[in-house]
């Protein structure tokens, strides 16, 4: 599923549903590596009162209970790619249902903090990726030490992305 949305074309609206989901997949991943996935269903709730378009909600949902029943990797992917198939109507469905279903994916198979943000932030290109990286990296603080202090390259040991302040020295602003 290739997505063709650059995140810079998004409205301020789809921005912020973009962020707003990207926040809710992060405190998922977090809940599932401090605390196991069973209790990511306890997120439910919250999930709940996001204030983003419905069929996002039920996505992310549907994707928390597949993973709290146990179901592989495989199985789960091929159902959520069928809800994928008849949910998406606009572009920017297609963008949103891919980021959620990559996310889990990361979870899924077990990815790291860096590896997992670093999924998350490339659907916003390589330009905004450094800076959504910084946004959310204080959220991993204290639960792992692969979190590079604030204006560092993120990702230095893995090869991922360079922080915003290079990103701008290399273009010259």
């Amino acid at each position: 599923m290739s997505v063709f949305v650059r995140y810079e074309d998004l409205s301020e609206e789809e921005k912020a549903t973009f962020l707003t989901v990207a926040e809710c997949v992060i405190d998922l991943y977090i809940v599932a590596h401090e605390e196991g996935i069973l209790l990511m269903e306890n997120k439910i709730p919250k999930i709940n009162e996001l204030k983003i378009c419905k069929k996002y909600i039920l996505f992310l949902k549907k994707n928390v209970e597949l993973m709290v029943s146990g179901m592989d990797w495989d199985c789960s992917r091929k159902l959520m790619e069928n809800y994928y198939d008849v949910s998406v109507e606009t572009l920017f469905d297609s963008f949103m249902f891919d980021m959620i279903m990559n996310s889990f994916c990361s979870m899924h198979i077990g990815s790291g903090p860096n590896v997992f943000l670093e999924r998350i932030a490339s659907y916003t290109g390589i330009l905004e990726s450094a800076s959504i990286i910084e946004k959310f990296q204080k959220k991993f603080e204290g639960i792992c030490q692969e979190t590079p202090p604030r204006g560092q390259l993120a990702f230095r040991n893995e090869g991922g992305t360079i922080s915003q302040e290079e990103i701008e020295m290399l273009l010259g602003y």
